[in-house]
Parts: C-alpha cells; sequence; structure tokens
C-alpha cells in the first residue's frame, strides 16, 4: 500500500514561467535525497529526519537505503531537477512561497495537514516531498511525527521508478515465449538479458546482465524430500552456478507468499571462495499445490562497488512477472 501523503495540491511558480518547455530527467543517484532547507530549519528537524533515514537493509551488508545530502535553501536552483528532493521550512518561508499553492497554503494553517508529496514536478521521475511549518507547530515537532512516513513515501516511489526503468524498453518477448514452450513456466526479462545456463534434463534455467552481474534462475523439479532449502540452494549452484554457495553465518528464512502459492524466502549472501566473489542474493522456494513439482526462483548480484538495494530492487520486479502455466 502507498503511503498517504497529501498529492497535487502543489503549484509551481517555475512552471508557469517555464511555459510548455519539454521537462528534462531527474539527475543525482537513486539512494541519495537531497535536503533543502535553511540553517535554521535544519537545527530544528535535521535530528529526525536523520534518525529516519538511517535505516539499513539487514540482508545488504548493513547498507543504509537512502543518504541525506543538507544544502541550504539559498541554492535550491542548484538542486531542483533530483532525483529525491525533499524542503523543508515555514509557510512563510521564501522557499515555501515560492512553490505552495493558495489551497495547500490553507492546508497548513488549518493544520490538515504539514507533508505533502509530488512526482515529476521540475523533472521526469523526480520524486518531491514538502514538510511544511505553521505558526501553531514547530518544524522540528512536525518533523518528528512525519518523517518516517516521507521515507517510506521516497523508498516506495523509488522502487516503482525502477520498475519503470528497467522495462522501459520492453522484455524479453523470444525468451519468454521459449521459456513457455519449452518448460510451462515464463518470466518477463528486461531487454539484455541474455541465457546463461539450460539444463532441460536437470530443470535448471538462467539468465544474466553484465556490469553489473545480476542472475536469475529457476530451478525446478527437484526431490525435496529430507533436505533443507538452503541445502537445495546450494545443490543448484554447485551444479550450475560454478560452486556458488550460500554463507551458512549470513542467511535466514522467512515464510511468505510469492505469486499466490505459500513460500519460504531465503535471503541472505552468496560467496565462491574458487572465484574470490559473492553478494546478496534472494530465493523463493515453493511447491505448485496443482503439479506438486517443487520450485526455486533466485536471484543474486555481484556489485562490489555499488549500493546493493537499487540493483535488488530491480531483480524483484523481475522475480515477481514468474508465472506457471496450466
Amino acid at each position: 500500500m502507498r503511503v498517504a501523503i497529501t498529492l497535487a495540491t502543489i503549484f509551481f511558480l517555475c512552471m508557469v514561467i517555464s511555459g510548455c518547455r519539454i521537462q528534462e530527467e531527474a539527475g543525482g543517484k537513486e539512494t541519495m535525497v537531497v535536503v533543502v532547507c535553511s540553517d535554521d530549519d535544519w537545527s530544528d528537524a535535521g535530528p529526525a529526519l536523520e534518525k529516519a533515514f538511517s535505516v539499513k537493509e539487514k540482508t545488504l551488508e548493513g547498507q543504509r537505503i537512502f543518504e541525506l545530502k543538507r544544502v541550504p535553501a539559498k541554492d535550491m536552483d542548484m538542486y531542483r531537477y533530483r532525483k529525491n528532493l525533499l524542503l523543508m521550512g515555514s509557510i512563510h518561508s521564501d522557499l515555501m512561497k515560492g512553490v505552495l499553492s493558495e489551497d495547500a497554503k490553507v492546508m497548513v494553517s488549518s493544520g490538515e495537514s504539514y507533508m505533502f508529496g509530488s512526482l515529476d514536478a521540475w523533472a521526469n521521475n523526480q520524486i518531491l516531498v514538502m514538510t511544511v511549518s505553521s505558526e501553531d507547530k514547530s518544524l522540528g515537532e512536525i518533523t518528528r511525527s512525519t518523517a518516517r512516513s516521507a521515507f517510506k513515501y521516497f523508498r516506495e516511489e523509488c522502487r516503482e521508478r525502477i520498475r519503470r526503468r528497467i522495462y522501459s524498453s520492453g522484455i524479453e518477448e523470444g525468451l519468454k515465449a521459449q521459456m513457455k514452450e519449452r518448460h510451462g513456466w515464463s518470466i518477463d526479462l528486461p531487454k539484455a538479458y541474455i541465457p546463461a545456463a539450460e539444463d532441460s534434463i536437470g530443470h535448471l534455467v538462467s539468465f544474466i546482465k553484465h556490469v553489473p552481474e545480476r542472475v536469475i534462475s529457476v530451478y525446478w523439479g527437484f526431490d525435496k524430500e529430507r533436505k533443507s532449502w538452503v541445502d537445495i540452494r546450494d545443490e543448484m549452484g554447485a551444479r550450475y552456478l560454478q560452486g556458488d554457495i550460500v554463507h551458512r553465518d549470513r542467511y535466514r528464512e522467512i515464510s511468505t507468499t510469492f505469486r499466490g502459492h505459500k513460500a519460504v524466502k531465503l535471503t541472505g549472501h552468496w560467496e565462491n571462495k574458487k572465484k574470490i566473489m559473492g553478494g546478496p542474493f534472494v530465493a523463493y522456494c515453493f511447491q505448485d499445490t496443482i503439479s506438486g513439482t517443487y520450485y526455486m526462483v533466485d536471484y543474486n548480484i555481484f556489485a562490489p562497488a555499488e549500493k546493493k538495494w537499487p540493483i535488488v530492487a530491480q531483480m524483484e520486479w523481475i522475480a515477481q512477472t514468474f508465472k506457471i502455466y496450466r
């Protein structure tokens, strides 16, 4: 469920000035939120914002999801086109006077809402959040109660933006049709994914995209009796992934659902001692109740110099397109 933030109640004077200009693409890092506010407002609200945005992904080497970059309000024009933009200030500040509509000002003054969100405000694929204080409530007080919602809004909209981007050029229709015909299941692979391994007898198909390396595999029809899911994942890695194994101190299992099936989700860290490689992996493990067939839909990445969660988000969208045909 999307985070509830008041949307589409913001009127931007810059759009009137720029007329029908085609918006450029938002720039900056997926993992950075630029916070625009005055020094005093940062002193008041910054600690609460930092606390809310300090969330780390437990399975991704403890990396923070977002880094905050605070810039003074006077530099707003320099950062107007960033991907993730958060404005903070008083309803009477010059910063907010330039962007808030009259309706939004009424909402703030009446206490109806102090936070507003907008997409594609000044640039395509931009996410904007504004936290606005009034005479009755300080910015620090408002931020302490709304910062967590702002974090969730950025995280959810970033994931949606990633989905749009990876499928912007379409899917590998030929591979999808091929998998359906040969194996009775399909997956929507974005363009540039290529086959990495296929064993019709052993029931394993893998696809890969390079730079950074992303691999998604479907393993099915195996004997589950007296085997744990992590053992089966190691079995698949030994046979088809050049000896990859699960780091036994860095994985966990949780019960979940996957594409309508009761499933176990394995998350953790894979490693290859011979190649001196490793990284995050996720595997959805389940039994099809109609055919009785066991499946493992697995993805892993190797991106040592990059933030992991945007890449994992890409792979999660792809995995969630898996479909079995009856």
